[in-house]
């Protein structure tokens, strides 16, 4: 406690503080998105073929390749 009370007690300019609070949410963003990657299953993909992917958008098909379908 004695370390946070002279951390507290210390006397820091605005622009010191901006870096110092920032790197201390960029660190909580970071530690929380590693946490988040980590413990969540990747989806796996309800429909196979071309645009299934992650990245792939929805199949739409024209006139044509509807009747044979």
């Amino acid at each position: 406690m004695k370390a946070i009370d002279d951390l507290l007690g210390q006397e820091v300019d605005r622009k010191r503080f901006l870096i110092q609070s920032g790197g201390v949410v960029l660190a909580l963003v970071g530690v929380s998105g590693v946490l988040k990657a980590l413990t969540e299953a990747p989806k796996p993909s309800s429909r196979l073929g071309y645009g299934s992917g992650n990245y792939g958008g929805e199949r739409k098909l024209g006139r044509i390749n509807r009747r044979l379908s």
